[in-house]
């Protein structure tokens, strides 16, 4: 009687300690793409704009238009497809620049 006991003590702790890990490792996670874009268009750096295939294919210089869910417009400079230069956001539904930022190599 005791080694069953024990034997269904070591199960349901190997039980819950799973059912714990599964829980916090996924808790956390979310599938929706983080700035929720439904939109995005490839911009060579000599304003030709490009299919993203195409825009990768040509060494990713130019910018990124990112249209958001929630109606912002975030431009984003790339060379050698690192961020580099500037990034704009607009202000939701509207074509006037809520925030600038300046990015050298990604910083």
């Amino acid at each position: 009687m005791l080694i069953q006991l024990e034997c269904y003590m070591k199960n349901s702790f190997f039980l819950s300690s799973t059912l714990l890990c599964l829980l916090v490792s996924t808790s956390c996670q979310t599938h929706r793409h983080p700035e929720d874009v439904v939109y995005e268009t490839y911009v060579h750096r000599y304003g030709v704009e490009l299919p993203a295939e195409d825009w990768s294919s040509r060494g990713q210089h130019g910018q990124v238009l990112s249209t958001r869910r929630d109606g912002v417009v975030v431009s984003k400079t790339y060379e050698s497809g690192i961020l580099h230069g500037e990034v704009t956001y607009t202000f939701p539904h509207r074509e006037c620049i809520e925030k600038k930022k300046f990015m050298i190599r990604g910083i």
